[in-house]
């Protein structure tokens, strides 16, 4: 049965009623954590409750594995944690599901096992017994097809999540072991000559495209893959990506944002270039237009990081408020906004304790526009909603205007003030439609900011005073500082005190390391940030996706890759650094895999611009092209001989 379709309301609603219930003996999770606001819940059991409280059905976590509900999670953004995770090390096993005559793939899934043995080869009993938790169990069925029935055809049935190390049965050379299963709702064909090798019960998968199609059906192609990736920015709070040209250090660090939870309203991206500077970053003065369109001054405006931050320390706050406050703050919201829009289209007229009359013109995200006719020397004034917001949540009696100036410990009143204190006091008259039962909670969400060619900008032109912040030993209040702007900051604002970066803020920086300004990544930098090399074979799947690689052309891809930069690597005035990823490699789709195309309106520009002024003779350039080519060559070869 497919998991139901859930709200995150009902989830919402199911986390609180664990937090109050607990978790029964047996619904644990052996796998996976669902981790919410650092709390960490059995994904399968949230499911069901969530299932219980909306339609009243019985609290049954049978229905599904754990691997589809942390797959069900994970698409909607939420964190898992992996108990077992699938490291590079992991085995993949391709493994037969026929034993005495009956196919037994349905008794496996339904019952999540696998078990097998008696076979008379002693290689495949070897790998039965090596089996362990951890692993990847992919079946199979192999037969033939085509002339003569030539042509090796694997079929792909399920795949599976080994829950357990093997273990031998009471039957003599009889092995099981515990494995959540995906079904696949239409069986996988692969065919080819590599398929023929697997016709027993258990071997090891050495093919990099059923690999990649296992990972994306147990739902790993993102979390897994980039698990170390992961612990490292959650360590560090700052990383960079470096390495050769064209590894894909961009795509990765939004990969690692993903696998972070974080979903697109989480995510910030910039690209640093020279004439990058604070103003865009952190905050700058720019021109201030009127209601006529035309500049009348200068105001504050926050940069990119600054705003992202904001957004960032709100849900850190939100996240440690009650239900009730929450829920009361949502009311208050909804009742400011509704009063508030109804004034304008009405026209409705407000009048302050003196008399005079004014209107509500209109709404900005924070401030409301009001005129006052009878005012000749201010008759258009902007009340600030914050303001009106903290006052109707507050418990203190507001009885007249000057107890506005006093809330707020002002000096002196303000002429606005009495506008607020009209507006409060209607406001505040009205029914209160508070649903006391509804529940409201807010995750605790992590925020990735990316910063692309973070080398090609001037680090102390654009952090300037953020640089001490931004160390992962001063996240939070603790790092707070005063920006060059800190008197024009709004005293209502979220860093109107000084401004800091939230302990749920991490930052992950790519630089190519051939570019010339890369001597600008100082010993300061190396402080604050975590630099991890990128190396072109560390990248290799990109060329194996199962949906964005290169399908068939991708072993011969990498063949001619790694070729080419072994060559690289051992040609005088080069090195790694100049390795060509596989970014390069990807553009073979534009040319329906025509590698001399690549070459020529790709590959071979970048190396005679590596090689320029030390490859005179030209030389160099013949190395790295017959290198680049030699796989072609070879395989030329291998057909005539097989002829």
């Amino acid at each position: 049965m497919a998991i139901p379709e859930l709200s995150r309301e009902n989830i919402n609603q199911a986390l609180l009623y664990i937090d109050e219930n607990g978790v029964p003996p047996g619904y644990g999770s052996k796998a996976y954590d669902l981790i919410v606001n650092g709390k960490k819940y059995p994904p399968k059991y949230v499911v069901a409750v969530a299932r219980h409280l909306k339609d009243g059905a019985a609290i049954d976590t049978s229905d599904y594995n754990g691997v589809e509900a942390k797959n069900y999670f994970k698409a909607r953004g939420y964190e898992i944690f992996v108990k077992k995770e699938i490291l590079p090390e992991t085995n993949y096993w391709l493994t037969g599901t026929f034993f005495n005559k009956k196919d037994m793939i349905d008794d496996f899934v339904a019952d999540s096992y696998w078990e097998g043995g008696q076979v008379n080869s002693s290689a495949i009993m070897t790998s039965i017994k090596s089996v362990k938790k951890g692993d990847v169990l992919i079946a199979k069925s192999t037969t033939t097809k085509g002339p003569n029935h030539s042509i090796p055809l694997l079929k792909v049935k399920a795949v599976g999540l080994v829950m357990s190390d093997m273990w031998q049965t009471e039957e003599p050379n009889w092995y099981k072991c515990d494995v959540e299963w995906i079904k696949l709702p239409e069986y996988k064909d692969y065919e080819g000559t590599a398929y023929g090798k697997y016709l027993g019960t258990m071997h090891l998968c050495k093919e990099q495209n059923l690999i990649g199609f296992a990972k994306k059906v147990l739902g790993i192609t993102v979390i897994d893959d980039c698990s170390s990736y992961v612990n490292l920015l959650k360590a560090n709070h700052n990383i960079i990506l470096h390495g050769a040209p064209g590894t894909g250090k961009t795509y990765l660090a939004k990969k690692i944002a993903k696998a972070m939870g974080c979903g697109d309203d989480e995510i910030g991206f910039v690209q640093f270039h020279q004439s990058y500077d604070y103003t865009d970053f952190v905050e700058g003065l720019r021109p201030a237009k009127n209601h006529e369109d035309k500049v009348s001054g200068f105001e504050l405006k926050k940069g990119v990081f600054k705003n992202f931050c904001e957004q960032a320390e709100k849900n850190w706050v939100d996240s440690k408020k009650t239900s009730n406050e929450l829920q009361r703050e949502k009311s208050v919201d909804e009742r400011i906004e509704t009063f508030l829009n109804e004034a304008v289209d009405s026209k409705k007229e407000f009048e302050i304790a003196t008399g005079n009359k004014f209107y509500v013109e209109n709404l900005t995200e924070n401030f409301i526009e009001v005129s006052v006719p009878a005012n000749e020397k201010s008759n258009e004034l902007n009340l600030k909603i914050s303001e009106l917001k903290q006052l109707l949540l507050s418990d203190k009696e507001i009885i007249k205007g000057k107890d506005v100036r006093e809330f707020f410990s002002r000096k002196r009143r303000l002429q606005e003030d009495s506008y607020i204190f009209a507006l409060y006091q209607q406001l505040k008259s009205l029914d209160d439609k508070n649903n006391q039962d509804e529940k409201i909670k807010v995750d605790l969400k992590k925020y990735v900011f990316i910063i692309d060619e973070i080398n090609r900008g001037e680090i102390s032109k654009i952090f300037g005073e953020l640089f001490f912040s931004i160390d992962p030993g001063y996240r939070g209040e603790k790092g707070r500082i005063k920006t060059q702007y800190q008197n024009l900051v709004d005293e209502d604002e979220v860093f109107a005190k000084g401004f800091f970066v939230p302990e749920n803020v991490y930052i992950i920086g790519t630089m190519n390391d051939i570019d010339r300004s890369v001597e600008s990544m100082d010993f300061a930098m190396h402080r604050r940030f975590a630099f991890k090399e990128i190396k072109a074979d560390d990248r290799i799947e990109m060329l194996t996706d199962t949906e964005k690689g290169l399908g068939e052309n991708a072993e011969e891809a990498i063949k001619r890759m790694q070729s080419l930069n072994k060559a690289i690597e051992t040609t005088e005035g080069l090195s790694s650094a100049y390795d060509v990823g596989p970014a390069y490699f990807l553009k073979l789709k534009n040319y329906d895999g025509d590698f001399q195309q690549l070459w020529d309106y790709h590959i071979e520009g970048v190396l005679r611009e590596y090689l320029r002024g030390i490859d005179d003779d030209g030389k160099k350039y013949e190395k790295l092209k017959n290198a680049y080519f030699i796989a072609e060559l070879k395989e030329e070869k291998a057909g005539k001989t097989e002829e």
